[in-house]
């Protein structure tokens, strides 16, 4: 099985293996990937934010970052209803009035 590097919401890098998917050929090497953006929230607001797969693809996996997590939060991170991205809800703590950046991850295969 081949392993390749993803890099996490929290920015470090993991191995996750290649996928085999069964075919009537045979076996198919499926190679996961991340697709990632990045979100200008506006201050004093809860937003919410979806990054899809490519046409075809599913999501395995996900997650969100948050600029300053003292003064903000993630109150939701989890597939979409269709599985074809990931989805992230973040809101300010006690009416934080900066807005905040967010990236959002969807691991695809």
């Amino acid at each position: 099985m081949r392993f390749i590097p993803v890099v996490t919401a929290l920015g470090t890098a993991v191995a996750v293996p290649a996928l085999l998917l069964a075919t009537a050929g045979g076996a198919v090497a499926v190679t996961p990937h991340v697709v990632q953006q990045t979100f200008q929230d506006p201050a004093d607001v809860a937003a919410t934010h979806t990054v899809l797969c490519p046409a075809g693809e599913h999501v395995t996996g996900g997650g969100a970052s948050i600029s300053d997590n003292r003064r903000n939060y993630i109150s939701g991170s989890h597939p979409n209803q269709d599985a074809t991205g990931w989805t992230a809800t973040t809101a300010p703590i006690n009416a934080n009035r900066d807005p905040r950046t967010v990236t959002v991850y969807a691991v695809c295969t």
